[in-house]
């Protein structure tokens, strides 16, 4: 077994640990090639680097990114039109007299 490997598999010891990219992909379920391409768009927790090679991202960084992903979520919710569905039906009904 690689100490990769070892690595991957203990727990996290402390809750305000910071993540490597590889544990935030794990923990939002999404590939690292998509969060490169996120990353590049500014739409990622701002990494914080240990070194040239290695970069973590800090708790408190990740809160803050998912309160505002929570917050733009609101915005674009509160934005959307109605429901296409229900506009339909509304014009499809007869008129009410």
């Amino acid at each position: 077994m690689s100490e990769k490997t070892v690595l991957a598999e203990q727990p996290r010891m402390f809750e305000d640990t910071p993540l490597t990219i590889a544990e935030f992909c794990e923990r939002y379920r999404i590939s690292k090639d998509i969060y490169y391409r996120l990353r590049a768009k500014g739409e990622t927790p701002r990494e914080t680097r240990l070194s040239p090679r290695r970069a973590v991202i800090l708790m408190a960084s990740l809160r803050e990114w998912e309160r505002r992903k929570l917050e733009e979520g609101r915005q674009h919710k509160s934005e959307c039109p109605p429901d296409k569905r229900t506009t339909a039906a509304a014009r499809a009904a007869p008129p009410e007299e």
